[in-house]
């Protein structure tokens, strides 16, 4: 009984060893880890793509290992050279499977995004959650950019992503803009980067209608558009208003509730009612906040506020006839007969409708 199960056993232990040792080895330095991507159009359409990946070396007497981002670009007709290219022109295996970010300038951006993220998703070795973005500039100058904070590019990039992230912006990256791609009753989105400069600075939610990138909406209109979008934790707001010269709000939670009133031949005109409720503290502030500027009318006068805000974005979404906040795909979770075809026409001048509640906790530091 025992030698009957022995016998598999050897067998396949000596198979497992016998396909480890088919594994051909890698040597670090002989290769390129690729952890940022960018794309520009170089003169008549042809594509220039950039690549970054880290060098480390050996500080002379401190025995600490520095990073250094090492930059090769080519020039193209397809993107689907550019890999062949930089293999043929590096001395060293590239290896794309560290890839942390893919940038694209506007112009390529404007011109549809799909062919070029299709590439890095059929790629097994690259994760489905890259971060993606568009750049307001050269995406190969960003890429090429020494930066005080971080001497690998990528990684700058990627905590400066995550850092927003957890705050006003929405969390964005490959997955999510196929899915919002490819999904009904919704468009993506992505962030729009500047070159400031030794920094690198968010400047606004890139807008898409389908993969194609149609205008943005500042950094300043993040905050309102994150409400809109989903329910959030930690973002910040400050309130200039006759209540306060300035008020500063930390947010604590923010909550969104769509409800859809069916309306016209076959409910293909419906009421859309979204309800934010926002529970936050006051973090600091430009005056006392008694009497007549007491808490209770800070938070009537923050409401107003944010719904007026709310409701100018989504009229603006609605003239570009772009739907980056996913409206249409709340009314078809509330419709059996919704048609994609019917939101598209509806969707310009359909009846949203935003309300806002606000609680606030505490008064916080005071000028």
């Amino acid at each position: 009984m025992q030698n009957s199960i022995r016998q598999p056993m050897m067998i396949i232990i000596l198979i497992s060893l016998c396909l480890t040792g088919c594994v051909k080895p890698r040597i670090i330095d002989d290769i390129r880890l690729v952890q940022a991507r960018g794309y520009d159009y170089y003169q008549d359409h042809l594509l220039l793509g950039t690549i970054t990946s880290p060098i480390f070396f050996q500080s002379t007497g401190s025995g600490i290992v520095q990073p250094k981002s090492d930059v090769m670009s080519v020039v193209v007709k397809k993107a689907t050279e550019i890999d062949n290219q930089l293999e043929s022109k590096s001395e060293y295996q590239i290896e794309p499977g560290k890839l942390l970010v893919s940038l694209y300038n506007s112009k390529i951006a404007a011109d549809g995004l799909l062919q070029y993220v299709d590439i890095l998703k059929r790629n097994p070795n690259i994760s489905i959650l890259t971060n993606l973005a568009v750049t307001q500039g050269s995406a190969r100058e960003i890429l090429q950019g020494h930066y005080a904070s971080n001497s690998l590019v990528s990684e700058y990039l990627s905590d400066l992503f995550n850092k927003h992230a957890n705050s006003n912006f929405p969390q964005t990256n490959m997955h999510t803009f196929l899915y919002q791609f490819s999904g009904d009753g919704m468009d993506p989105f992505l962030p729009l980067l500047k070159k400031k400069d030794k920094h690198i600075q968010i400047i606004g939610i890139a807008l898409f209608k389908g993969d194609k990138y149609i205008d943005y909406i500042p950094y300043s209109q993040a905050f309102i558009f994150k409400m809109l979008y989903q329910s959030f934790r930690k973002g910040t707001y400050t309130l200039s208003s006759t209540v306060s010269k300035y008020v500063s709000i930390e947010n604590i939670s923010s909550k969104i509730d769509y409800r859809v009133i069916p309306q016209g031949i076959n409910g293909h005109h419906p009421i859309i009612k979204i309800s934010i409720k926002q529970n936050g503290y006051v973090k600091e502030s430009s005056s006392l906040l008694q009497g007549k500027y007491s808490m209770i009318n800070l938070q009537k006068a923050l409401a107003k506020k944010l719904q007026k805000d709310g409701t100018l974005l989504v009229k603006h979404l609605q003239r570009l006839q772009t739907d980056p906040l996913g409206i249409g795909s709340h009314v078809r979770s509330f419709q059996r007969n919704w048609s994609k075809e019917a939101w598209k026409d509806y969707y310009p001048d359909a009846d949203i409708r935003i309300k806002v509640k606000v609680t606030l906790k505490h008064e916080g530091i005071i000028d």
